[in-house]
């Protein structure tokens, strides 16, 4: 199955690259309710949301804040692959039943390395989110 057919940040990608990348992934179902990671775990993959919603809490000052509620077609996660030491730098739980692709590590870093445009795109996305955190 291709998980990255019809992903507008997947476009300058290959349909064969698209197939060959969603046969590195597997299939995560959260419950609502359920944690997909806490602010400060390693990271191992990136997520891209199928369906569900899914919402992003920074811990600020002692208080959990909200950063933003995620929905199908948006990553997750690409943010602790771009900083030294890597780690989560927010805590993602699943507001309603959420599927979700998993893409590990190794997989993701294959692309951005064939994929300037998509490594652009996943760089702007982090820019947006860096700025957005701040105002927290």
């Amino acid at each position: 199955m291709n998980y990255f057919e019809n992903v507008g940040i997947f476009s300058s990608m290959s349909l064969i690259d698209k197939t060959n990348l969603s046969d590195f992934c597997q299939l995560q179902n959260l419950k609502a309710g359920e944690v997909l990671f806490y602010e400060w775990d390693e990271p191992q993959a990136i997520y891209l949301i199928l369906s569900g919603k899914l919402q992003v809490q920074k811990l600020t000052q002692g208080i959990n804040k909200d950063v933003a509620i995620l929905d199908a077609g948006n990553l997750v996660g690409e943010m602790a692959f771009f900083d030294i030491p890597p780690y989560r730098s927010a805590t993602v739980t699943a507001v309603e039943d959420t599927q979700l692709v998993v893409m590990l590590q190794f997989s993701i870093q294959q692309m951005l390395e064939k994929y300037p445009d998509l490594y652009k795109k996943v760089s702007n996305i982090i820019q947006e989110r860096r700025l957005q955190n701040k105002s927290l």
